[in-house]
């Protein structure tokens, strides 16, 4: 059995969470890819204004209604429907993972992300 250790990183410990949820393996592939699409994003737009990311684990302090409904604008005007609904879907299920972890105080992709109206 594996067990969340903090000395995985984030995604490491997501996908963990999803083995042990019997999520499918397919699924787990969607979920990482989709939240390394993210990293890629929020850590580009937190240098851009001048601040400091690594990784997706050091982009924790800039999570936000804000920063998640821009990310949902970016999705809308650059992908897809179903590649913006499914990666908005993948989100909300790491937010929900961090925040069951305790690792966020506010689910901010709970009203945040709402899958777009087209």
């Amino acid at each position: 059995m594996q067990h969340l250790t903090n000395k995985q990183s984030i995604t490491e410990r997501f996908s963990s969470f999803l083995s042990l949820s019997n999520t499918s393996s397919v699924t787990i592939k969607n979920y990482i890819s989709d939240l390394n699409y993210f990293a890629y994003w929020i850590i580009s737009n937190i240098t851009s204004a001048g601040a400091s990311a690594a990784s997706l684990d050091d982009s924790f302090p800039y999570f936000s209604f804000s920063i998640l409904q821009e990310y949902k604008n970016h999705l809308i005007k650059s992908s897809p429907t179903a590649t913006t609904n499914r990666r908005l879907s993948s989100i909300r299920k790491f937010f929900e993972f961090l925040f069951d972890q305790g690792i966020i105080s506010e689910n901010y992709a709970k009203t945040s992300l709402t899958y777009p109206q087209f």
